[in-house]
């Protein structure tokens, strides 16, 4: 994670909130980068500065349905009512990515263009996307002519500053060993992570709801972040490894009862901890080319999140490498014949318990 403390801030958003702080925001913007929830707050910062509150049904406008594409100039070149610039955004905007978009015609592209190039100044037009594909002649003529910024994933300074200001709104202080424990848990920095701060903003809350006595707890992170499935995955491995597999039946049937969808996000959530869990016996392995035994050695070498490897090493060290090889592909097994169609989940699944 130390890689992170050094990285260049978001100097995008900080340019976005100087400009409308100044009032200098162009009337065409474009907001791009992975953390398209601080796109939603800055929407919302503009709307507030701009927009009227008693027409704000007139003077704001949000497009994101491809069949309202055809009426997106008119949108652009409606004057505002009542509020000193009417605000349009046009959301998760796909024909910025070179996506093919039912209804965006070239003749479409170029009127757009014509527009960027000569927007109303009674508007502010904000176009959105995560991704942005350079050699798109709109995305040139909105690089070239409107105010861009790039909304990219924040610092691990930045990580925290937006958590502490939630927690002392709710009235909790956090701790630095649980601070770290909350940007660990979270895999933010990650490569290849998906989490971004839509899912940060969400657990913040859970955590919020789970704390007490004002101060956020180890036990409020890792049940808001890690979920509820994660713990019943764990409580299910204590009931196996303890040969207690009648209660390991039950706690799978009142999972499934009712809820046959739970079954395959269940099973990845079980190969997910045992993969998890056979990667920690290699490393463990005297033979291994690299033997490793600690959480932060393994964390170190693969980018494996710390606090999961070190949870996961208590159950890890229950089997041999040859037993969770074997579980490994029972699992595998399990995914196969319910996707087939062989065999029900709770079947499936009590099958795996049983060959445990």
């Amino acid at each position: 994670m130390n890689n992170y403390r050094n990285k260049k801030s978001n100097k995008g958003f900080k340019d976005f909130v100087k400009d409308l702080k100044a009032g200098s925001l162009k009337p065409v913007i474009l907001i791009y980068g992975e953390e398209q929830f601080l796109a939603e707050w800055a929407v919302k910062a503009v709307k507030r500065k701009y927009v009227n509150e008693a027409t704000e049904v007139m003077d704001y406008a949000v497009m994101d349905e491809e069949q309202e594409l055809s009426g997106l100039l008119e949108s652009l070149r409606t004057l505002p009512l009542m509020s000193e610039k009417r605000v349009v955004w046009i959301r998760n905007f796909e024909p910025l990515t070179g996506k093919k978009t039912s209804g965006f015609t070239s003749d479409l592209q170029d009127q757009l263009i014509s527009y960027i190039e000569d927007p109303s100044e009674d508007s502010i037009a904000i176009f959105s996307s995560e991704k942005t594909d350079g050699k798109i002649k709109l995305v040139k003529s909105l690089k070239k002519y409107a105010g861009v910024y790039e909304f990219g994933q924040l610092t691990q300074a930045e990580l925290e500053s937006f958590a502490s200001k939630r927690f002392k709104a709710a009235g909790l202080s956090c701790g630095r060993q649980c601070m770290n424990m909350l940007i660990s848990e979270t895999g933010y920095f990650n490569k290849e992570s998906k989490y971004r701060l839509y899912s940060f903003a969400n657990d913040l809350r859970k955590i919020i709801a789970l704390s007490e006595g004002g101060s956020v707890t180890p036990t409020a992170i890792e049940y808001a972040v890690n979920g509820d499935r994660d713990s019943f995955i764990f409580d299910l491995l204590d009931g196996i490894s303890g040969n207690n597999k009648a209660e390991a039946f039950q706690m799978m049937s009142d999972r499934l009862k009712g809820n046959p969808n739970e079954a395959m996000p269940l099973i990845g959530s079980i190969v997910s901890q045992m993969e998890l869990m056979y990667q920690i016996r290699e490393f463990e392995d005297p033979d291994s080319s690299r033997p490793m035994r600690s959480p932060a050695q393994i964390h170190d070498y693969t980018g494996l999140n710390e606090y999961r490897v070190k949870k996961a090493m208590g159950y890890a060290n229950r089997y041999s490498l040859s037993k969770l090889k074997q579980m490994l592909l029972s699992i595998y097994d399990v995914n196969r014949q319910i996707v087939t169609g062989e065999l029900p989940a709770e079947l499936a699944l009590e099958l795996f318990i049983a060959q445990i």
